[in-house]
């Protein structure tokens, strides 16, 4: 590859070819230096008439400078100019989704308190809880209230043909007792909140219980001869346990929810601690079994090396012989005494140079036996 690169260079294209780059980079270093002298005449005007060169650049200056923030202040009031739309349709849409994100707020606010105060925000929604209770048993005692006012009528209206002394007697003392019992549960409510305030204590259905159960002793011991009618009646629910149901039932949905929200926190967190994180690789990685590695004393035994190794008497005795000649060849050098006796010389011959070569020769030959014994 080389040879046909220089018999190329050689040739006559080659030689064409490496003129005309020479004479590109020619021309480019002069174009080159006629910029620079361009550029030196160029700082060389400016430098001389800086005087006159300064206070027009001062002028254009501030004509491009006038213009720039004149244009800016367009952009800036064409800006401002979108602000108002977007304010108003911002309005708009919090008008129409505020109580979506009140709930949301809400939400997010009792999630955070039941992970920070769980007990306290237990016994809050406790409270909110029974305050509810109450209020659903106030309903349910409005309902048996009327509720009953009608089956009295009722039971009223199948027993007059039976016995109309009896069917008077009872409704008056249905309508009586069913009214009492509304007042006296509606009393027993505001009682327990006013004795619920520390240093005060006031009994104001004492006296309503006392004429109830007269009343009801009085009903009781009606009696009639004929075969009357005796529906059902709806019992009030008291205020107070009504509450207390409530009550348990919330402080434990909010022990729950505490309890649920601030595992998940620490299970979350405990992701990013350094430790887990340590645990987590370790667990990742190949575990080591140190049964199999065996005892230290057997470090050398490696594979089937344990297994029985049955080796006959003749091969052990040709790799001896094999070892020997391998050591002989290495380490003995056959070094012959020769003893020469030679005629009459006739040549002209260096006793030295005879006797030496004789001896090459003699050497080459007996290596050359030995190395046929060996072999």
């Amino acid at each position: 590859m080389f040879e046909e690169l220089n018999r190329w260079l050689n040739s006559d294209q080659g030689i064409a070819v490496i003129q005309r780059i020479t004479n590109a980079i020619q021309f480019a270093a002069q174009a080159a230096n006629t910029l620079l002298n361009i550029l030196i005449w160029i700082g060389d005007v400016i430098y001389n008439n800086w005087g006159i060169i300064e206070p027009i650049l001062i002028t254009i200056s501030s004509v491009l400078l006038a213009l720039l923030i004149q244009k800016i202040w367009n952009m800036v009031t064409a800006l401002w100019a979108t602000v108002p739309p977007l304010l108003a349709q911002a309005a708009a849409w919090l008008a129409t989704h505020w109580p979506i994100m009140l709930i949301g707020a809400a939400i997010g606010f009792v999630i955070y308190a039941l992970y920070r105060w769980g007990d306290t925000v237990a016994e809050v929604i406790g409270f909110v809880v029974g305050m509810f209770g109450a209020l659903l048993a106030h309903i349910y005692n409005m309902f048996a209230y009327f509720a009953n006012i009608v089956l009295s009528v009722a039971e009223f209206f199948a027993n007059v043909w039976r016995d109309p002394v009896y069917a008077v007697k009872k409704l008056f003392y249905d309508l009586v007792i069913n009214a009492l019992q509304w007042l006296t549960n509606l009393a027993r409510g505001i009682e327990n909140i006013i004795n619920a305030i520390p240093g005060l204590e006031v009994n104001i259905t004492s006296g309503l219980s006392n004429l109830l159960n007269r009343l009801e002793i009085a009903r009781a011991n009606l009696k009639t001869e004929a075969d009357v009618v005796q529906l059902m009646r709806f019992q009030q629910m008291d205020y107070r346990e009504a509450f207390s149901i409530g009550q348990r039932m919330g402080r434990s949905f909010g022990q729950f929810a505490a309890n649920g929200i601030q595992n998940v926190v620490k299970k979350v967190g405990g992701l990013f601690d350094m430790q887990n994180i340590n645990k987590l690789a370790d667990s990742m990685s190949f575990p080591l079994d140190l049964d199999s590695v065996g005892k230290i004393g057997k470090v050398g035994e490696v594979g089937r090396i344990n297994d029985t190794v049955d080796i006959s008497n003749e091969d052990l005795k040709i790799m001896r012989e094999l070892a020997e000649m391998k050591s002989i060849q290495n380490f003995v050098t056959l070094t012959p005494t020769v003893n020469v006796t030679t005629g009459d010389i006739r040549n002209d011959t260096d006793i030295n140079t005879i006797i030496r070569r004789i001896e090459d020769m003699l050497e080459r030959e007996i290596a050359s036996s030995a190395q046929g014994v060996f072999s």
